[in-house]
């Protein structure tokens, strides 16, 4: 539960009414907030721009795709997922600690973050993989590309069951007069143990 600042007059549940939709916790002053809001831009910018030029880059240039290269591509195809679907709406939702999106955008924006967090994690294995089978074992057969593809595409697989969980329990709540986005788990008494 949020914190509110509460006004001092003794009237709590009055003071409870007018904070639930103005000031809470967490706010900024409007500078703070437009500064903020700034730097979380040229975030964006920068992630997108960066991202989308390395793919550019290697997909562009036959020369360039390479086994390794292909998970990098996979990387940056992921952190720019992250940017795009997380980034601006987390910022928004922080800063105002209202959930302005709805329902449908609430499963995705518990869902996006998850999946680009093991699809780098899982990519960048695979990069570690390469490397080591290309140093230890030099003369063993490389991946093709095709077989590249298929690592890629269990990736993404793997990466969205694993944070496909966030997605299902995702919902829209109204807390104290603020909509909020949360992840609603089974709670203890509604899990039923095998004995």
């Amino acid at each position: 539960m949020v914190a509110r600042i509460l006004t001092s007059d003794g009237n709590a549940s009055s003071a409870l009414e007018r904070n639930a939709t103005s000031v809470t916790a967490f706010s900024l002053p409007g500078w703070q907030l437009a500064l903020w809001a700034m730097a979380y831009l040229f975030l964006v910018l920068v992630a997108v721009t960066g991202n989308i030029t390395v793919v550019w880059t290697i997909l562009a240039h036959k020369r360039m795709r390479t086994v390794p290269n292909y998970f990098i591509v996979n990387l940056a195809l992921a952190d720019t997922c992250m940017a795009t679907f997380n980034v601006i709406f987390n910022f928004i939702y922080a800063s105002h600690n209202i959930w302005y999106f709805g329902q449908a955008f609430c499963h995705s924006q518990n869902f996006f973050p998850i999946m680009a967090m093991f699809v780098s994690i899982f990519s960048m294995m695979a990069i570690a993989v390469d490397r080591y089978v290309a140093i230890i074992h030099p003369f063993q057969p490389r991946l093709s590309t095709l077989s590249t593809k298929v690592i890629i595409g269990a990736i993404w697989r793997a990466a969205s069951g694993l944070a496909f969980p966030q997605f299902f329990y995702s919902t829209v709540t109204v807390d104290e007069g603020a909509t909020k986005c949360i992840v609603d788990w089974l709670e203890d008494s509604k899990v039923k143990l095998l004995v």
